[in-house]
């Protein structure tokens, strides 16, 4: 299981910030680069087909926030890439849309950079919520 830090960020991290209701995700490239999925001006709610993978100054990516690393659990640093692989494959998507906030969101992006794997824990948790709640009302 992963943890979440606020520290010097390295290439090839995986980063993110709160934005209130949700945590927006990124890679870290160096030099003070995010690759992350947004909008022209926004992370693109209200707009989801400007949304594309771009590459942002870490300044526009926090907005104030904190930058927080991901730190690896054991099963995780099995399946991680190297870190200049990370790069290379979050700047290999720079340009790239097919933003959708449930089956292809920023932490999508960010897992499937690392690990090479489309996954996001964000949504899996509102489908357990979900399920249970529809559980309890017994649907």
């Amino acid at each position: 299981m992963s943890n979440w830090t606020v520290r010097p960020l390295r290439p090839g991290d995986q980063i993110r910030v709160n934005r209130g209701a949700y945590w927006h995700h990124g890679v870290y490239l160096g030099d003070g680069r995010v690759a992350h999925f947004a909008g022209e001006n926004d992370d693109g709610l209200s707009d989801p087909e400007s949304v594309r993978v771009r590459e942002a100054d870490i300044a526009d990516f926090t907005r104030g926030g904190f930058a927080e690393a991901r730190e690896y659990g054991l099963a995780e640093r099995l399946r991680l890439r190297r870190p200049d692989a990370v790069v290379e494959a979050a700047r290999s998507r720079v340009g790239v849309g097919g933003y959708d906030m449930i089956k292809n969101n920023c932490e999508h992006f960010s897992n499937e950079c690392a690990f090479g794997a489309h996954e996001s824990g964000q949504v899996d948790d509102i489908r357990r919520r979900v399920r249970a709640l529809l559980k309890k009302d017994g649907r």
